[in-house]
């Protein structure tokens, strides 16, 4: 609050609780169920069934929470707001709701694998990235800076990641 003054504290707000409210709305449930599902059906030894049945849940979600953003877009282009913050905000807000569902379904996966220590790196690495980046971009550049600080750990996160698991797998 410091940093940021009140004005910018409240855009930040507004902005995670869009991005949260548009996460838990673009994965329809379907990530909540599968954090249950595919630990059970690895453990009974389906793992051709559950890499099917995650890739057809990953590959809908992505593609819902793709049109939203597309949608998200036009929105903040076609529609007549008066500041320019709700504007960039709707934007990179759809940015973060994205980035973070992919990201999410990523460690689920490793998750849901059983890799509990790769996980705990890579949970201690972000917030530890998030923590260093989002008090810098608090300092230079307000709300959006952490925002798209963010955006840029996730996805750095998510290359990393994908490296990983085509090696490994």
């Amino acid at each position: 609050a410091v940093i940021l003054g009140p004005t910018e504290l409240g855009y930040y707000s507004l902005a995670m609780l869009i991005a949260i409210f548009g996460l838990s709305f673009c994965s329809l449930g379907l990530y909540e169920g599968s954090l249950s599902t595919f630990p059970l059906m690895y453990g009974q030894g389906k793992k051709k069934e559950t890499e099917i049945l995650r890739n057809k849940t990953s590959g809908f979600i992505l593609l819902f929470s793709t049109v939203l953003i597309i949608l998200s877009f036009f929105l903040a282009f076609v529609y007549p707001f008066q500041d320019i913050n709700h504007r960039i905000m709707i934007i990179v807000c759809a940015i973060f709701s994205g980035s973070q569902l992919f990201l999410s379904f990523l460690l689920g996966d490793i998750r849901s694998r059983l890799m509990t220590l790769q996980f705990g790196w890579l949970m201690f690495c972000r917030s530890g990235f998030s923590f260093v980046i989002g008090v810098l971009a608090a300092i230079y550049f307000g709300f959006l800076g952490i925002i798209v600080g963010e955006i840029f750990i996730s996805i750095i996160l998510i290359c990393f990641v994908i490296h990983y698991r085509m090696e490994k797998y």
